[in-house]
């Protein structure tokens, strides 16, 4: 945010620019089917760890029982886009966004690359 207020003149100073950045086209979404307590897994560090098809991400477990009624697992290899703190939830409620790393679309855009 602070490099984008810098390019439109509303804070000093040059933005920083990344040596490459990656474009996509096409994200996964990973719900629950199941409600219960939301345990995740992977958060923090977005865009950065690659994660393998089958990999865990989370658990939902039964505020009622305490068991695990469901694993939420990657469904291609992918990169963990955003991904949700624990809390209650009902089937169908956000938990992860993965970027689809052998998508067509997904790709680095070196420094000399970006618009």
């Amino acid at each position: 945010m602070r490099a984008v207020a810098q390019e439109l003149g509303i804070l000093p100073g040059e933005p920083v620019r990344p040596d490459r950045v990656m474009i996509f086209d096409r994200v996964r979404r990973v719900n629950p089917s199941i409600g219960g307590m939301l345990e995740p897994f992977r958060s923090g560090g977005m865009m950065e760890t690659e994660v393998q098809p089958g990999e865990l991400l989370g658990k939902v477990w039964s505020p009622y029982s305490f068991e695990v009624v469901e694993e939420l697992r990657s469904p291609v290899r992918a990169v963990v886009d955003m991904a949700s703190r624990p809390y209650p939830v009902r089937p169908g409620d956000w938990a992860y966004i993965v970027v689809d790393l052998d998508s067509p679309g997904t790709r680095w855009l070196d420094r000399d690359e970006m618009p």
